[in-house]
Formats: structure tokens, sequence, C-alpha cells
């Protein structure tokens, strides 16, 4: 059994680091441009002419995994994502994408993706195997009630919006509503539980980008 309030508090946590990992590839164009694939076949969503991802997708969604999975070991078959973990970059190298046990073993894995850039993986890997202390509301304490490892299925989406996180660009929000309909405010990172027999949904997480100005700076708060 998991209490929902850990396994929430459990993607809160998980879903802040990857947003450390995603702002960390978008901060270098030169990065960036290297780890973008066009998607196709059953991969490619149809509603679009073009669809991509990015190793930022595929990294957070191995995260997810691996650190689900290493918490909640009962949960570890259970857990799902939009994105295959085979990645091929710009210069047409394909590797399986995993999260390693050890900091220098993740770290090799991604040296062939990145072209050879040895302080580009480390730097990936640092933030991969890193402890993110993040703030809990308190309230995710109180939720007490368990429900059962075996019938409990997580989903992520592990960059929604891809093509804004690609471009980067921002937006005005609508009439003063606070609601951005493009640009890099609409990018997320979801995390999801739910119940596998029922569907229904337990618990999730988004963690959304805001882009904030201050003079010629501009940083994003996940």
């Amino acid at each position: 059994m998991i209490k929902i309030g850990q396994l929430t508090a459990s993607m809160v946590k998980v879903a802040e680091k990857s947003a450390l990992l995603a702002r960390r590839i978008r901060s270098q164009p030169a990065l960036l441009s290297l780890l973008v694939e066009e998607k196709s076949g059953e991969e490619k969503n149809k509603r679009f002419v073009k669809d991509f991802k990015t190793l930022a997708d595929v990294l957070v969604q191995e995260l997810v995994k691996h650190e689900l999975g290493n918490e909640f070991p009962g949960l570890a078959d259970h857990i799902y994502g939009e994105e295959s973990n085979k990645f091929t970059n710009a210069n047409g190298t394909t590797i399986e994408v995993s999260i390693k046990e050890s900091l220098d073993d993740t770290a090799q894995l991604l040296v062939s993706i990145l072209d050879g850039n040895e302080e580009a993986a480390k730097a990936l890997a640092e933030v991969i195997h890193a402890d993110v202390p993040v703030e809990t509301d308190t309230k995710l304490q109180s939720l007490n009630t368990s429900i059962p490892v075996e019938s409990t299925g997580i989903w992520i989406d592990p960059i929604d919006s891809t093509a804004q996180y690609i471009h980067g660009f921002t937006s005005v929000e609508s009439e003063g509503t606070g609601v951005y309909f493009k640009g890099l405010q609409c990018v997320c990172i979801l995390i999801g539980a739910y119940d596998i027999t029922t569907g229904e949904a337990i618990a999730g997480v988004i963690n959304r980008s805001e882009e904030r100005r201050v003079g010629k700076e501009c940083r994003s708060r996940w």
C-alpha cells in the first residue's frame, strides 16, 4: 500500500528536479539544437505536421521512472511515459537512454549522444543525481489514505508543449486573465497517478514554466 500524500510529495520533488534538468538544457542553445529529434511513425502526433522531442523529454521521463521506481519498487512496472527512450541526435547518433546508479555511469552514457561533450554530459548527470530539496505543502502530510500499489499506475508527459520549449519565445497573457495560449509560459512537466483498473485519476503534479524578465536578464521559474 502507498499513502497518497507520500506519493504526491515524491512526484512534486522529482518534477522539480526534472524542471532543473530541462532548464539546464534549455539554457544552452548549442546543446539544445544538437538534442532535438523529429518524431516519425507511431511516435508522431498526427495533429502536427512536424512533431519533435528533445533529450530533455527523454531524460525527464527516465528520471521520473528511476526516482519513483526506486522509492516505490512496487510501482516500477507501472510507470509509463509519452516518449520512447531511444533518442537520435542531430548528428545521427542513437542510444537507449536510461538513468544509471552512479553519476559517472550516467555521464558516460550521455557523452555519445552529446557528440563527445564530456563537460555537458557531466553537468546534466550532476543534476540527475543531485539531492534537490523541495518544500511541499503541509496539507500533503494529512493525505493518509492508502492505495494498493498493484493497481496504481504513473503516467508522465515529460515536457508538454515541446515546440514552445524548443523555440523559447514568450507571449503576453490573454486580456489580463493570467492565461497564456502560447510561448514558454505554457511549458509543463506533468506527472499523474491513476487507478490501472478503472482509469480514475488519483493525484497529479504540474510543474509550469513562467518567464520573468529583470532588466536584460531572463530566467525561468518552474
